[in-house]
């Protein structure tokens, strides 16, 4: 009888759900003050502790035994790999002696897959719509202009939350994301359209691309940013539909898979679109308009937090059929039809996947990536290696576990990162 080896059996990697983001940034905030306070006192006693040996005749420098952390000097610096740091400031905005720690403990694929479950950073409380009439209506209102109808509450939580929130990778891929899909404070005057749009960008920074293109698309902020809110069809703007194919998907010019542009036979440039192709995209995102709060029906119930929507009655969308980048919306597709159709020709371009890997790299990592280090991220971005296209999550994780993103930094040559 022949006994057969018992397999190996096969380890089951568990995926830990993704934590709450905190409801009250606010008073989130203000705890991991207080965290930071007490250890600041902490650290406080323990430097005068170098000083006194507890009263007795030992040198002030057996102190140095009380703190949990190693002193960094020159030749201690070196204990901490370089590794560790060059993802600290890859992936945080600053390395500190916590996160170092942490890396080090976890390794750099364990950091990240925590990293991927960590929240902290929130916009959610600044989401607070008032009519767009409302600091005339009421001169009273202490900084009532600079609360509700600028940006400055929104930075003052970005700079906050980059410093003390827990979240640091989500928060950085936030903000590339922040950089590529653009909005803009000048033209945007609204506190909560601005905080929504940010909060939107980090509930997505490892969703699906085109989930985020989406919501993106469809958003008041971005409505009002470039012009596709009250877009209709006697007059289409064509702002939004060149911005985002410019800007948030594949590029004006096609691209190889590895970043660099492809070339016709006489070695010129291949346009990715014409302006043909424009004006059926811009008349495919005709039809829509500002959703409305407060019971009001005029400009002041504008609400640059929330999606837009269709028009009343529905006189302002082309329901004629449209034809763009071999694409085609037949006639009398509905408004959201019209856009999952543009919104997928765009994200499925060929070039949409170099071109948004190599953006991100450019973000986290170094300003120069190498044609073959765009081509292994946009591959991920393709597939997922499990046919799931624009999944950004993998893309992050590929683009941090690179060989070229990990190892000590590379000096001079082009290997830096723009700040």
């Amino acid at each position: 009888m022949v006994v057969l080896p018992t397999p190996t059996p096969t380890p089951v990697v568990v995926e830990l759900p993704e934590e709450a983001a905190p409801t009250d940034g606010f008073a989130y905030l203000a705890a991991r003050v207080s965290e930071l306070a007490s250890s600041i006192v902490d650290a406080f006693w323990k430097f005068v502790a170098l000083f006194t040996a507890n009263g007795t005749g030992t040198p002030w420098s057996a102190g140095l035994s009380i703190f949990a952390q190693p002193v960094t000097t020159v030749n201690g610096a070196a204990t901490v790999p370089v590794d560790v740091l060059r993802l600290a400031r890859q992936a945080s905005f600053g390395p500190t002696p916590q996160l170092v720690s942490r890396i080090a403990e976890l390794g750099v694929p364990g950091w990240i897959d925590e990293q991927f479950r960590v929240r902290g950073s929130t916009y959610a409380d600044l989401v607070k719509w008032v009519p767009n009439d409302y600091c005339s209506a009421d001169r009273t209102i202490p900084n009532c202009w600079q609360n509700n109808f600028t940006r400055v509450p929104v930075a003052a939580r970005f700079y906050a939350d980059a410093a003390l929130a827990p979240d640091q990778l989500r928060q950085r891929v936030a903000f590339a994301l922040s950089q590529i899909l653009v909005v803009s404070g000048n033209t945007v005057n609204s506190t909560a359209g601005i905080a929504a749009y940010q909060q939107l960008l980090l509930d997505g920074a490892f969703g699906n691309y085109r989930d985020l293109l989406g919501k993106v698309t469809m958003h008041g902020s971005m409505g009002l940013y470039l012009s596709m809110a009250d877009s209709a069809r006697s007059a289409p703007s064509e702002n939004y539909a060149r911005e985002m194919l410019q800007l948030f998907t594949m590029g004006p010019m096609q691209l190889n898979a590895d970043g660099t542009p492809m070339l016709a036979g006489n070695g010129a440039l291949v346009p990715n679109y014409g302006p043909d192709d424009i004006k059926g995209l811009s008349r495919a995102l005709t039809g829509w308009t500002y959703a409305r709060s407060g019971g009001r029906t005029n400009w002041t119930g504008n609400d640059y937090s929330l999606p837009m929507v269709v028009r009343s009655g529905n006189w302002a969308y082309d329901t004629q059929a449209k034809a763009f980048l071999g694409a085609t919306v037949p006639a009398g597709a509905a408004p959201a039809e019209s856009v999952r159709i543009a919104l997928d020709t765009a994200f499925n371009h060929p070039s949409t996947p170099p071109r948004v890997a190599k953006l991100l790299i450019q973000h986290l990592v170094k300003a120069n990536p190498s044609p073959g280090y765009v081509t292994r991220i946009g591959a991920v971005f393709a597939d997922n290696g499990k046919g799931v296209r624009g999944d950004l999550k993998a893309v992050v994780r590929a683009i941090l576990l690179d060989p070229e993103a990990r190892g000590d930094e590379p000096r001079g040559g082009g290997f830096g990162k723009v700040k």
